[in-house]
């Protein structure tokens, strides 16, 4: 079982599907502002390339590399329950 150093809880705010306009945009920010203030020492650049994602499809190529490197950091990304 994995041991994590980190855990920044998403699942109040992750989406169940594709969100658009307004929701998505409340989506994104929230994520990024719950990475930004977590103890996690975050790949900066990714996360404001993550920041300034303009849609799902944008945000979701740039989650694959958060997601692989909070992973390879032992930081959970908790989005589902």
């Amino acid at each position: 079982m994995p041991q994590w150093d980190t855990r920044i809880d998403l699942t109040d705010v992750w989406p169940d599907a594709d969100v658009f306009g307004d929701a998505f945009i409340r989506v994104r920010d929230t994520v990024v502002q719950r990475i930004r203030q977590s103890e996690w020492r975050y790949p900066t650049g990714t996360i404001n390339r993550l920041a300034n994602s303009a849609d799902m499809d944008d945000f979701n190529r740039l989650w694959t590399h958060v997601y692989d490197r909070a992973d390879r950091d032992r930081v959970w990304l908790a989005t589902v329950i």
